[in-house]
Order: C-alpha cells, then sequence, then structure tokens
C-alpha cells in the first residue's frame, strides 16, 4: 500500500493505487514492496546465516554431533578467572553507569540543577567521541609513571615541597579500578538516555502530591518516582549489559595494562593472535555472551511483564523543580565534570601525546613535535590508508544504514501479518547479540568460500551494516513516529507517487532524526574496534585493526595521534551535522 494509507488495509490501498496512477502507480506499490521485501530478506540472511554456520562449526564434526569444543573449552584452568573478571568488571561498571545516570536524569528532569542546553547535551557529548579515543585518552592520562594528570599533579605538588607519590602515582588507570571507571564513563549515556526520557513521560503530579504530603525528595525518589520508571530502569540495564560485555575497545587497551582479560578481548587474540586460530574454542566463549545476553533480556521482560509498576496512563503533568539550593552548584559541577572526563580530558591527552615523537613523562618544549601527526594525515603508510578507508566505511556504512532502515521501516509500518513483525525484529536483534559474536560468526561465514571475501571491504561493510542495523532502525522509526498521516495523504490525494512523496514529504519531515542517527552511526563505525580487529587486514586496514596492531607494538604516540585524529574527525562531524540538521519547519520543509 502506498504510504498514504499507512494503517488501512492492504486491498483498498492497492485499489487506490491503481486508481491514482493506473498500472504505473500499482506497479510503483509493487515495486516498493518487492524492494523492501529483498533488503530485509538480504538482512535477515546476512544476520541468521553467520550464526548458524558458527553454531555449526562449533557442534558438528565430520556430520556428527561433537562436544569436544566445549570439553577443550572447560578443561582450560584460565576459564574460571576470565568469567568472573569479565562479569566483575562489567557488573560493577554497568552498575555504576545505570546509578550516575538516574541521579543525572533526575536531577536534570526533577530538580533545578538542570542547565538548558547543557543539560540537553549531557548524553551526546560522550557518544560523539568512539570508545577506542575515550580509553587510549584515559590510558595516557592515567598511567601511574608516564600518564599526563600524573606528571601535573607530581609537578605541582613537588614545586610546593610536597613529595607524596616519588615517579608513581596518583593515579593508576591500569588497575581493576581504573578499568571499571573508563566503563562507566563509557557506559552512563547508553542508560541516561532511556531513564531520562521516562522521567519526561512520568506523571509529575504523583511526586508533587508526595512532597506535599511532607516526604523527602529523596523518599518520593525511591517510593514514587523509581516505581514509575522501573521498565525503563529494566531496559537500560539490558542495553547498559550488552553493550559492556561487547565492548573491545575499553579492555583491550586498560585492560591489558592492568592485567584483566575479558571475554571480548580474549575471543579476538584466539582469532587474530593465535597459530593456528583457536577458532573452535573462541566460539564456545562466545556463547558464554549469547547466555548472558539471553539472561539480561529475560529479566528486563520479566520486570517489564510485571503491571504493579504501571501506576498511570495518559499524559504526565508538569510539576515544580524541586529547590536544591547550594547542592544545585554541586550538581552541576558533578556533571560539568563527568562532560569533561568522558570527552575533553581525554580528547586532550591524546594530543598533547601525539605531539611527542617518543611518549615520556619528562615533558619539555623541545619534545613537542607535528611530526606524528603529519605522519597520519598526509604520510604514506599503513595508518595514513587505514584512516582514509574507515572514514569511506562511516560515509558509506552510515548513509547506506539510514537509506536501508528507512526502508525497512517504512515497509514495517505500512504492511500488516506476521512478516512485518520478523523484519521489525530482525531489524532490532543484532542489539542483543555481542559485536564480538557476529564478528566472530562473519569470519567463519563470509570469509571462505563460497563468498570469500576475507580481508575486502565487503564484509567489513556488511558487518557494519549488520552490528549497526538497530541504531539505525530506532533512529528512523522515530522519525517516522513524528510524522502524521494527514500530510502523506493528502500528497497521495493530490495524485504524488509513493516515491515522490517519500522524497518531497518523509524525507524533509525526517531529517533531524535521520541526521543524528546517521551522525551517531559515522562515529560508531569510524571508530569501531571489534569487528574490524576480526575482519580487516593489510591489504584494507581500517582505524581498528591498525590501533590494535599499534598498541601491541607499543608505539604509543603514533596510538595517540591516530585515535587523536579519529575523535576530533568524529566530534566535529557530529557537531556539523547536528547543528545543520537541527530542525525543520513545515516552511522549510514546503520550500
Amino acid at each position: 500500500m502506498s504510504v498514504a494509507s499507512a494503517g488501512a488495509p492492504p486491498q483498498p490501498a492497492t485499489a487506490a493505487a491503481k486508481r491514482r496512477g493506473g498500472l504505473l502507480g500499482f506497479v510503483q506499490y509493487r515495486g516498493f514492496g518487492i524492494a523492501s521485501g529483498i533488503v530485509a530478506f538480504a538482512a535477515i540472511f546476512f544476520f541468521v546465516y553467520p550464526l548458524l554456520k558458527m553454531l555449526w562449526v562449533a557442534f558438528v564434526r565430520d556430520g556428527a554431533f561433537s562436544a569436544q569444543s566445549f570439553i577443550d573449552t572447560y578443561h582450560d584452568p584460565d576459564l574460571g578467572p576470565l568469567l568472573l573478571d569479565t562479569f566483575v568488571v562489567t557488573g560493577v561498571g554497568s552498575l555504576l553507569a545505570m546509578l550516575i545516570a538516574t541521579v543525572f536524569a533526575w536531577l536534570n528532569e526533577r530538580t533545578d540543577a538542570g542547565m538548558g542546553w547543557i543539560s540537553r547535551l549531557l548524553p551526546l557529548v560522550p557518544l560523539m567521541l568512539p570508545a577506542i579515543a575515550l580509553s587510549t585518552g584515559w590510558f595516557f592520562l592515567g598511567h601511574e609513571r608516564a600518564g599526563l594528570l600524573n606528571v601535573l599533579i607530581r609537578t605541582v605538588t613537588g614545586a610546593v615541597g610536597i613529595d607524596w607519590w616519588a615517579e608513581t602515582g596518583p593515579f593508576r588507570i591500569g588497575t581493576f579500578g581504573g578499568l571499571v571507571f573508563v566503563y562507566t564513563l563509557y557506559l552512563v549515556p547508553f542508560a541516561y538516555l532511556l531513564v531520562a526520557a521516562a522521567f519526561r513521560n512520568f506523571d509529575s503530579s504523583l511526586e508533587e502530591a508526595s512532597r506535599v504530603a511532607g516526604a523527602s525528595a529523596w523518599r518520593t525518589f525511591v517510593r514514587i518516582s523509581a516505581p514509575g520508571i522501573l521498565p525503563a530502569i529494566a531496559a537500560s540495564v539490558f542495553l547498559v549489559g550488552v553493550t559492556a560485555v561487547s565492548n573491545f575497545s575499553i579492555p583491550v587497551i586498560i585492560g591489558t595494562a592492568a592485567r584483566i582479560d575479558v571475554l571480548s578481548v580474549r575471543i579476538v587474540r584466539m582469532v587474530r593472535d593465535a597459530y593456528p586460530p583457536r577458532m573452535d574454542e573462541a566460539i564456545v566463549l562466545s556463547l558464554f555472551i549469547v547466555v548472558t545476553v539471553a539472561l539480561l533480556f529475560w529479566l528486563q521482560r520479566l520486570v517489564s511483564g510485571r503491571k504493579r509498576h504501571v501506576t498511570i496512563s495518559g499524559k504526565g503533568v508538569y510539576a515544580s523543580k524541586i529547590p536544591l539550593g547550594r547542592w544545585k552548584w554541586v550538581a552541576r559541577g558533578v556533571m560539568i565534570a563527568y562532560l569533561a572526563a568522558a570527552s575533553l580530558v581525554p580528547l586532550l591527552g591524546l594530543f598533547f601525546v601525539s605531539l611527542q615523537r617518543f611518549w615520556s613523562s619528562h615533558i619539555t618544549w623541545q619534545s613537542f613535535t607535528l611530526d606524528v601527526l603529519k605522519d597520519i594525515l598526509a604520510g604514506d603508510n599503513l595508518a595514513h590508508k587505514a584512516l582514509e578507508t574507515s572514514l569511506f566505511l562511516g560515509l558509506v556504512g552510515a548513509t547506506l544504514s539510514i537509506l536501508l532502515a528507512t526502508m525497512l521501516m517504512l515497509y514495517v509500518r505500512q504492511r500488516k501479518g506476521l512478516f512485518p513483525k520478523f523484519v521489525d525484529g530482525v531489524t532490532k536483534a543484532p542489539s542483543a547479540v555481542s559485536h564480538t559474536v557476529i564478528g566472530l560468526a562473519m569470519v567463519i561465514a563470509l570469509a571462505g568460500p563460497p563468498f570469500n571475501l576475507a580481508g575486502t571491504l565487503t564484509i567489513l561493510l556488511i558487518a557494519y551494516l549488520i552490528i549497526y542495523m538497530p541504531q539505525a532502525a530506532i533512529s528512523t522509526g522515530s522519525g517516522l513516529d513524528q510524522i502524521g498521516h494527514e500530510l502523506m495523504e493528502a500528497s497521495a490525494v493530490a495524485g504524488a507517487s509513493q516515491a515522490r512523496t517519500f522524497t518531497r514529504i518523509t524525507l524533509p519531515l525526517m531529517r533531524p532524526a535521520l541526521a543524528a542517527g546517521w551522525a551517531l552511526l559515522f562515529v560508531m563505525i569510524v571508530g569501531d574496534l571489534t569487528a574490524s580487529a576480526l575482519l580487516a587486514t593489510n591489504a584494507n586496514p581500517v582505524v581498528g585493526f591498525v590501533i590494535y596492531d599499534i598498541f601491541n607494538s607499543a608505539t604509543y604516540s603514533s596510538l595517540a595521534a591516530i585515535a587523536c585524529v579519529v575523535g576530533a574527525i568524529s566530534f566535529a562531524v557530529v557537531c556539523t551535522v547536528m547543528v545543520l540538521f537541527r530542525s525543520s519547519s513545515p516552511g522549510q520543509v514546503a520550500q
């Protein structure tokens, strides 16, 4: 059916298409459905087939079921410490991120500590910086001996006669606490987005009534606010947990320095660094991640399925902000400090290290040089080629993801039945699977016969499209949900084809949502390390692949330079896109 008749029964829509344009209108109607179906089947195939192939390789040998891979993995003496370290680090980091995000959301939505546009930037700014830039930035800032923050503190305290830390400290990023700290910085925005939205939609009159009855702000939060937003908290736990357990950038940089091994890093090293590759054991380890994600999903559905938290319906009522007095400035200071720690400070750390030919704790003006940055930006080397390739894949991958997701979301909203619901589920399903698992599955299924895509840009692009399709679908879906049917129905009544309605009405109105989604996808693809480390080669290097090799070879100035350039480009692209497409008024669309 046409966009104009979304929600109407399929038969009338087909008839309307025939009446409006005769055979041409019907062909356009059918053509959109066929094209959408092809895209949907391709998305399903490249998500489901690699996972099934991975399971087949793990469980079937010589045509018969075999548990040998499980036996070999079970007898590995490092398995227990590996699982314990993984779940303790990611669990503590996730819980801290949830706590901080909930407090920040409450401060911004329910108290006078909100700072207007700065508060609105809180969940966005950290997402502008790739995880690899965040982790390497803090590695250079908090290294116990040569970290820039430690050098600065020791210099200042030594100048006034305080010699508490001698040659090391006070910060030690290469520890359990340092690893949890960086995990927490990275995960806060993922929880904040959902919790803040829940606070905005929650009926705040109940909270105001509680305070009028004499309850303190804390008691009101515990007894009224928290139960009311429990579904959002459960969804945040799922999203944060999946993101944490699948992240590779943070544990490979900070965890290696702390001598803490986690599942995502061990899997990549089994495939990339072991000879011959320990593929079977890597698959079995990836199943632990799958089970963890399934458990988190079950817990989220269990909480969301309970009806006791549903206390209201309809639109919330505005309530006055809770005055915090002098604590307002403390709260604002903490939120600004978080923004700095999650974005500006690590970028500055990367920049200063990139100005040194060799990373050293003894910093002088004579040691500063632009040669390393010049090599990355204009040199004829692997890092420069990787930067070009990643930027190309970021542009193409983000654009294709948004276009394909828009087509699929239009298809889902225009069709009724089981298959559109299945398509909608498949577009969101990769968010429930670790990036490490998807990358490993792509290696197993697509690198060899019959596809033979090993080391090509095609396999990288396919992996990026599948891994980041959920983010694209959510962005385009939210943009479509904001468009009423009246405009598209009017366009159809005026005789416009479905393609013309889409280009002249739908796309212009969706520009802010599409721009935000495109910018987020660009940052994620350019800064991706998990799939890149598994799928790229020296023939077609990308930033994540080169960063992994540079870190292993301990050429830290080059590591800082490429991470700094990636972070700066990502930050600039996001800011530019968000400024250019921040709003679209009806008048602008009409023009």
